[in-house]
C-alpha cells in the first residue's frame, strides 16, 4: 500500500509559491482549495497547470464551501450544481483526479428526503461527466456536524448509486467528531471495503481537532491520533493507494510531520 501525504493549498495569491514549496518539502500531492469561489482567470489556470506539470505534482481540488444541494431555495441548489460542474471542468484543465464536495445541510428536509434530492442532482452531474468525457471523480466528504449530509453510511450509499464516478473522502477528524470517538477507524475501513469492493484507492483528510469540536488545531495538539489512523490502514491493507491531505492550521509544516510519521511506521 502506497500512502501519499498531501497538503490543502488555498487558491489565492500565494498558490504558486506554495506549490513550488511542496516538492522542496518532499510532498507530491496538492488539494487545490477553491473554498470561497471560482474567481480564477484562464491565464492563472494555465500557469497553475504548468507549475503542477513542472514539479510532477498530483492534485485534487476542493469545491467551495457554500455548496448546498439540500437548500430550501431552488436557486441555491441549481447554483451548487453549476459550481460542481465548473469544478469538474477545472479538474480536466489541471489534470486533477478528484473534486471533493461538501454536499450540504439537511435543513427542513431531513436525511432521507435530502438523500433523494442529492441523488437527483448527482444524476445530472454524471450525465454531464459522460457527455464531456470528464475523467475526474467526485469525492463526497464525511462531515462532522449532525446537521450536515455526510455520515459514513450516506457517503457509502451515494458512492454505490454512482459506482466509479463518486468515491468517498474520509475525513478522519470529522469521523472522530461526529461519532464522538466511538467509531473505530478499522470499522470505518471494514465498512468501506464491504460496501465498495470496487474501490482500490482511498482519499482522506486529516487534522487534529479541539476535543469533539470541528475546530482544527496543529497536529498532535488534539485527537484523533494519526498513528492510530496509519495503524488501521496498514492492518486492513485494503487499498493500493491512500492519499491523506493535511488540513491543519500549519499546513506544510504539519504535512511534513505526517510524512515523517508514515515513514517511521513503514
Amino acid at each position: 500500500m502506497n500512502i501519499i501525504i498531501g497538503v490543502s493549498v488555498p487558491v489565492d495569491r500565494e498558490v504558486l509559491r506554495r506549490l513550488r514549496l511542496l516538492r522542496c518539502l518532499g510532498l507530491s500531492w496538492a488539494e487545490l482549495g477553491f473554498f470561497r469561489g471560482l474567481n480564477i482567470s484562464s491565464s492563472t489556470l494555465s500557469t497553475l497547470r504548468e507549475v503542477i506539470h513542472k514539479f510532477g505534482l498530483e492534485c485534487s481540488i476542493h469545491c467551495p464551501y457554500f455548496i448546498n444541494f439540500c437548500s430550501e431555495r431552488l436557486n441555491v441548489r441549481e447554483r451548487s450544481l453549476e459550481i460542481v460542474l465548473q469544478c469538474l471542468e477545472i479538474c480536466e484543465v489541471l489534470n486533477c483526479e478528484l473534486a471533493v464536495v461538501h454536499v450540504g445541510y439537511y435543513g427542513p428536509y431531513g436525511p432521507s428526503r435530502c438523500f433523494e434530492i442529492v441523488r437527483n442532482y448527482f444524476s445530472k452531474i454524471i450525465n454531464h461527466v459522460n457527455e464531456r468525457g470528464i475523467r475526474a471523480k467526485i469525492a463526497i466528504e464525511t462531515m462532522a456536524k449532525d446537521s450536515q449530509f455526510g455520515t459514513l453510511d450516506e457517503v457509502i450509499k451515494l458512492c454505490n448509486e454512482f459506482t466509479n464516478y463518486v468515491v468517498p473522502c474520509i475525513d478522519w477528524a470529522h469521523i472522530y467528531v461526529r461519532y464522538r470517538g466511538n467509531l473505530p477507524f478499522r470499522e470505518v475501513l471494514h465498512k468501506i471495503r464491504e460496501s465498495l469492493p470496487w474501490l482500490d484507492f482511498l482519499h482522506c483528510h486529516y487534522t487534529s481537532v479541539n476535543d469533539f469540536e470541528d475546530y482544527h488545531v496543529p497536529v498532535g495538539k488534539g485527537p484523533p491520533d494519526f498513528k492510530e489512523v496509519i495503524d488501521a490502514l496498514k492492518e486492513c491493507n485494503y487499498f493500493k493507494r491512500v492519499i491523506i491531505v493535511c488540513e491543519s492550521p500549519l499546513l506544510e509544516r504539519d504535512a511534513v510531520k505526517l510524512l515523517k510519521i508514515v515513514r517511521e511506521l513503514s
